[in-house]
């Protein structure tokens, strides 16, 4: 069954994804996804991209498997509803789980840096990779108990970063939503960015995309 609600079809998005510039690596992470749609829509009857996105998501423990398909299945759902890629970037279907969990601030603070990144031109994929990468930390945070970031200590985000073995880019995009503008945010947020290890980071990784650049 063809999830689209149109006469596109999985052959028209990679079509398209091709012509707009995709990577093959991603290309072939989409395919694969169609092949388990294509393969598990008579078992567990699926009718929506939301729905199978939520069978896929469940099917592992990988953060970051997770958040990649959800990226995957929101490209699904923005070709589904607007017949086009370049539709609907900034209003995703689906938020990464972590963000769901957090408490008001720190869902204020994530709101504020995706509000503030799309006003500069940054890439939709370079805003999403930093609140995943964040929401991470938040997320643990939160956990321990603070819901506010005026009460985050130096302490609390070296033990986050000591247990987690976290790569590069991803202690990069955790950097960025601190170093962004976030209004009433933003002294803490500049005190929380202090506390961060250095990141040791070259010009290559922190280079911004935005939706003009190619």
């Amino acid at each position: 069954m063809n999830l689209f609600h149109s006469d596109k079809t999985y052959e028209d998005l990679l079509q398209d994804m091709q012509k707009d510039g995709y990577s093959q690596n991603y290309m072939k992470c989409v395919r694969r996804e169609i092949r388990w749609l294509e393969n598990h829509q008579n078992i567990y009857h699926f009718a929506s991209f939301e729905a199978a996105c939520q069978i896929r998501v469940a099917q592992t423990s990988s953060p970051e498997t997770q958040a990649n398909r959800k990226t995957i299945y929101n490209l699904f759902h923005r070709y589904n509803k607007y017949g086009s890629l370049s539709e609907g970037r900034r209003n995703p279907l689906f938020r990464f789980g972590a963000y769901t969990q957090l408490s008001g601030e720190f869902k204020s603070l994530l709101d504020i840096y995706e509000k503030e990144s799309y006003r500069r031109g940054l890439k939709t994929g370079t805003v999403r990779a930093s609140i995943s990468a964040c929401s991470g930390l938040l997320l643990a945070l939160h956990s321990s108990g603070f819901r506010s970031l005026e009460d985050v200590t130096e302490r609390d985000v070296l033990d986050y970063f000591s247990r987690k073995k976290l790569s590069s880019s991803t202690k990069v995009n955790i950097a960025s939503v601190f170093e962004a503008q976030t209004g009433s945010y933003f002294d803490s947020a500049r005190r929380i960015l202090t506390y961060l290890p250095n990141l040791h980071r070259r010009r290559k990784n922190i280079q911004y995309l935005t939706e003009e650049e190619t």
